[in-house]
């Protein structure tokens, strides 16, 4: 068996852990604030997806509530009641979109699971080499 011997003291044995775990932990930081910023930025893409879509989707619906208002009361409706029968219409659709768009914002993670993950297995390291 072919053993090497560390002549290093307990005390350079720890400082040089104590080093290490410092440098782990500035190492774990920076990844957490990596996926925080990651995951921030992919909420605020999906934030103005929703604005975006909301914004053309109430330009055109305007122009087609109009338009179906306008056929309904030709056809012979009270002009009051085809523009609050096309409204409605349009109000469900537009609420439809954003609770779809809305449950696909749930999906998103801010939680940095991959730093927590690791910083679990490093204390579970750290307590091993304590023993």
């Amino acid at each position: 068996m072919n053993t090497t011997r560390d002549d290093r003291s307990l005390g350079e044995l720890f400082s040089e852990l104590s080093e290490k775990t410092s440098t782990l932990v500035k190492k774990e930081i920076e990844l957490a604030r990596h996926e925080m910023t990651r995951s921030a930025a992919e909420m605020a893409r999906k934030s103005a997806m929703i604005g975006v879509g909301g914004a053309i989707a109430y330009a055109g619906f305007i122009v087609l509530l109009i338009g179906a208002a306008w056929l309904l009361a030709t056809i012979g409706l009270p002009t009051w009641i085809a523009f609050v029968l096309a409204g409605g219409i349009a109000l469900a659709v537009g609420a439809f979109l954003a609770m779809r768009t809305a449950q696909s914002l749930k999906t998103v993670s801010v939680v940095p699971e991959r730093t927590v993950e690791t910083i679990r297995q490093d204390v579970e390291w750290a307590k091993e080499q304590t023993q």
